[in-house]
């Protein structure tokens, strides 16, 4: 055989890539889960506590943002031709106890109904990612498992989120956005907040936890506003980042928190001001690459209230 030619046969090896959430967006998971850390009011600089920290960064961006990725991947790749049989490939002869009529025999049509239509509309679509998303499920589940209990938890609201993700492909393109804005922002946030707080919420109270889920909601909302600008929707985009900013001094200011309130509205007035010249220039990343630091400071603002 010539050493040149390929001889047509597949290797062993199987590539599997983790990879961040993107460099265009830094208000991102990564920095979701510091302001979570942050807003527990347990972040010290004890080395146990740095080191379960810097877990939960990593366990949020790439872990999580890599199964985001994997399930959000375009619908161009995943076309299943109408000539697929959507049938199973074989018949098994029924035994005894599963002739038709019987209950046994109608849960296995059931059952069989059921993995015929998975194995046509999922596994087409999915075949050529399951491989390495089922190795960062497993990662992210034993990663969170080191944390903790409520990491866990978390962490198995994030997958069934991500499959929720899978069979709503064809929905509202806005409910999908939505999603993945929550899921990549918000449930960092509360990663963050858990990994370190487990141990004082119960001494601390539901109240505490309260505030960490609606901070994250807000940081969501900021994340949301700066992924439609990075898309060029830029007026859309512009008025979500302000919003879930004004929203935030406000909660502050009801909380008695009127200094870091105040910081939070200081840091969006420069985000305002160049409002105007974005959308006078219709560049979003221009935008961004001006204003990200200045939200990325106001949500961590917002964690130091909350401590």
């Amino acid at each position: 055989m010539d050493k040149g030619q390929p001889d047509g046969r597949r290797g062993g090896l199987l590539t599997l890539t983790l990879r961040p959430s993107g460099s265009t967006i830094w208000v991102g998971p990564a920095w979701a889960v510091v302001c979570g850390a942050v807003s527990s009011g347990a972040l010290t600089r004890d080395w146990h506590t740095l080191l379960m920290a810097l877990l939960a960064v990593v366990l949020a961006d790439p872990i999580l943002s890599t199964i985001w990725a994997l399930v959000s991947s375009d619908d161009s790749r995943y076309v299943v031709e109408p000539t697929d049989n959507p049938g199973p490939g074989t018949v098994l002869p029924s035994l005894p106890y599963t002739l038709p009529g019987s209950a046994a025999g109608r849960l296995r049509e059931l059952l069989e109904e059921r993995l015929a239509g998975w194995r046509w509309a999922v596994w087409p679509r999915a075949r050529e990612s399951i491989p390495t998303l089922g190795f960062a499920s497993a990662l992210a589940l034993l990663m969170a498992a080191v944390l903790g209990i409520l990491p866990l938890a978390v962490v198995v609201a994030f997958l069934v989120a991500a499959g929720a993700r899978v069979w709503i492909r064809g929905s509202s393109m806005r409910l999908v956005e939505a999603l993945g804005s929550g899921v990549l922002a918000g449930v960092p946030w509360v990663l963050g907040y858990v990994a370190l707080a487990e141990p004082l919420i119960g001494e601390q109270g539901p109240g505490s936890l309260g505030f960490a889920l609606l901070a994250a909601a807000a940081y969501a909302g900021v994340f949301h506003g700066c992924a439609l600008i990075s898309a060029q929707r830029l007026s859309l985009g512009a008025n979500v980042v302000t919003a879930f900013q004004v929203f935030v001094v406000a909660v502050l200011i009801l909380i008695e928190h009127p200094i870091h309130g105040g910081a939070v509205a200081l840091l969006l007035l420069p985000q305002v001001m160049l409002q105007p010249l974005m959308l006078r220039l219709d560049d979003g990343g221009w935008y961004l690459r001006r204003v990200q630091g200045f939200a990325m400071l106001a949500m961590l603002t917002v964690a130091l209230a909350l401590a």
